[in-house]
């Protein structure tokens, strides 16, 4: 629509919103009007960002260093904020499957973070650029927002919730916290970074999956025969300085001491020992946390489980 490319133009943000799924279809007079104002409410979260880093409207071309662009795939419904932040060698699209049951209570923001989607990337990288990022527009939104992070975005999630007042309920699935047992070894980053070195990504997200993620040949097969396996190919550059970030991790209580925001810790049955050790350790450290088990659930449920993964995000955040 040219709304959305003019807007992909001025504000390096893709932006949806739309009550159908195909929006092609004419739309009545009284939702074309719900969806302008929605766009409105839209703009002015992306003005407030621009505001944030100091850009100059109409356009932006940096976000003072830290962004070239933002972008954050926006399913408008007419309810409270819901900001979705992905893992490693992912972006916003991971929550497809799942974005059906959210956005029948939740204006969704699934963001891309830096380094790949629609995302730029700064010249220089670190954990809190990455906080900086999720803080920035969390607090842009306005109001008592909602913050759901899986795996590597999941610790992006955490820290940010300490740095801002804006976030009401924090969902946390399977963030992988060094807690005492090895997660991966320096030989695997480095094993990895020699093999971009060497321009074989696709055998460098192999790796990480086999050797890191300890995925069973069967799944690294399905992995690899999914349409999304060449987008993780194309982001496994991010992969390097987001292990070290992991490794050099401390998770201390009294750093989550005045943390208020109530905490769902999701864990799969089925998920890799230190995913367990992780978050049973995360938990102990929270002052208003709990656990739920997925039974038979691995670590992206939202893909595979979709809907055990969304009802226990939706029991949670709706209070039942």
């Amino acid at each position: 629509m040219e709304w959305e490319r003019r807007w992909l133009e001025e504000y390096g943000a893709l932006v949806a919103a739309t009550p159908y799924e195909d929006s092609r279809r004419a739309w009545p007079k009284e939702d074309r009007r719900w969806a302008s104002g929605k766009r409105q409410i839209i703009e002015g979260v992306i003005c407030q960002l621009k505001d944030f880093f100091g850009l100059e409207r109409p356009r932006a071309k940096t976000l003072g260093g830290l962004l070239p662009r933002l972008a954050a795939k926006i399913a408008a419904y007419d309810g409270p904020p819901l900001v979705l932040v992905h893992g490693t060698v992912d972006n916003h699209t991971l929550w497809a499957p799942a974005l059906p049951a959210l956005e029948e209570s939740f204006t969704v923001f699934a963001v891309d973070r830096r380094g790949r989607g629609a995302s730029g990337d700064g010249t220089g990288y670190s954990l809190k650029l990455e906080v900086e990022d999720l803080v920035a527009l969390v607090d842009a939104i306005g109001g008592q927002v909602d913050l759901l992070g899986h795996s590597y975005g999941a610790i992006c999630a955490l820290e940010a919730a300490l740095r801002t007042t804006h976030v009401r309920r924090l969902v946390l699935y399977e963030p992988p916290l060094p807690v005492g047992i090895i997660i991966f070894t320096a030989a695997d980053i480095e094993h990895i970074e020699t093999l971009l070195e060497a321009g074989d990504r696709e055998e460098a997200l192999i790796h990480f999956g086999r050797e890191v993620l300890k995925l069973p040949p069967e799944v690294l097969q399905q992995f690899r025969a999914d349409p999304a396996w060449q987008e993780s190919v194309a982001m496994v550059h991010t992969l390097p300085r987001e292990m070290r970030a992991v490794d050099d991790y401390v998770l201390d209580p009294a750093h989550f001491r005045d943390l208020k925001a109530p905490t769902l810790l999701l864990l799969g049955s089925e998920s890799p020992p230190f995913l367990k050790a992780a978050s049973e350790a995360l938990h102990v450290a929270l002052p208003n946390s709990r656990i739920v088990v997925m039974a038979g659930g691995g670590h992206v449920e939202m893909e595979i489980g979709t809907h055990l993964f969304t009802k226990e995000v939706l029991r949670f955040l709706e209070g039942s």
